[in-house]
């Protein structure tokens, strides 16, 4: 909660709260959705891992008997979207690649390869979204996803300017994770971004609880 003072000299306590996990589910999603969603699975898999790992090693320095901590790990979603070949994300970089390719030739690769995936939800084959969408099981929630328009948004390469100023940052961990992200295969400005946002705040966060 954030307090206006009443006046210009009085003060008042106030807290302030940062809500990272932006999860987004609306009537209609898209690839901005997908990215957003992804990259919420990479925080609460590092939360969940980062958290209860050190909990279980305090419990064993204690002597602490059967203390063993259970959680829902989402690795399997995490690898229905981004594990090479036949991930989601690594599908669309393909699919950008081909001259004739199209939003459709895309959705119907994801749905050939991801198909039998638990994570996955297809469409059924009478309704609206049939051969233009897809689902996924998030651990917050199922959310379906409108393949029209995916190939022209992740060829919004990330701009130059960006690059050179990760590059010459003055800030160390920003500039060893910057050579980590812009290698990588995929070149969505919007997915780039966001693996850069996720490489620095588990970064830092390793590097704070290291501390």
């Amino acid at each position: 909660y954030m307090g206006v003072a009443p006046g210009p000299n009085s003060v008042m306590a106030s807290v302030g709260v940062l809500d990272i996990f932006g999860f987004e589910i609306f009537a209609h999603n898209s690839f901005e959705q997908l990215c957003i969603n992804f990259a919420n699975e990479k925080l609460m898999q590092h939360f969940n891992r980062h958290v209860f790992k050190h909990e279980e090693e305090e419990c064993m320095r204690e002597g602490i008997q059967g203390a063993g901590v259970s959680f829902q790990d989402n690795q399997d979603c995490l690898d229905c979207l981004e594990m090479r070949p036949h991930g989601i994300f690594c599908l669309l970089e393909e699919e950008c690649i081909f001259p004739s390719g199209s939003d459709q030739s895309f959705c119907s690769k994801v749905t050939k390869f991801a198909g039998a995936h638990q994570r996955f939800i297809t469409p059924p084959p009478n309704s609206s979204g049939a051969g233009t969408s897809f689902g996924i099981r998030h651990f917050a929630g199922d959310v379906m996803y409108d393949a029209y328009g995916f190939l022209d948004k992740n060829k919004d390469t990330l701009l130059n300017d960006l690059l050179t100023v990760v590059q010459a940052s003055h800030n160390e961990e920003l500039r060893s994770v910057g050579p980590r992200v812009f290698t990588s295969r995929v070149t969505s400005s919007l997915y780039l971004s966001l693996s850069l946002f996720l490489s620095l705040s588990l970064s830092l966060s390793l590097s704070l609880s290291l501390s």
